[in-house]
């Protein structure tokens, strides 16, 4: 269900996003959020199927994998600020904060199914 759910969710994300594609001016506000929706969906389908109860491997897999996303969103601030100074690139707050909110979700959700099959 929840699958069927996050693949609504991505869609609706696409449709919001194809009207600016075609006038040329995307809006990242009004489209990253129904992906970030979509994410958290999957994530939790994922976590679902595989945990089976709270025991110390999930509590060190959800340590670790925050630990990790941690990391990563921090050298990709790091990054949204050399090229935002380097004017590359002109987000508002808003969008800034979108972004960093899908980066940390994607890379919780990765790090998450790296460190299940590895643990």
């Amino acid at each position: 269900m929840l699958g069927i759910l996050a693949g609504l969710v991505f869609l609706w994300g696409v449709l919001r996003l194809i009207p600016g594609i075609r006038s040329g001016d995307v809006s990242w506000t009004n489209g990253l959020p129904p992906f970030l929706i979509g994410v958290a969906f999957l994530s939790n389908r994922y976590f679902l199927l595989h945990s089976e109860g709270e025991d110390e491997r999930w509590r060190r897999i959800r340590e670790s994998s925050l630990s990790l996303s941690a990391m990563i969103l921090m050298g990709f601030l790091l990054l949204m600020i050399v090229v935002q100074l380097g004017g590359i690139i002109h987000p508002d707050g808003i969008e800034t904060a979108l972004i960093a909110l899908f980066v940390l979700g994607i890379t919780n959700l990765v790090t998450m199914i790296v460190l299940t099959k590895r643990m």
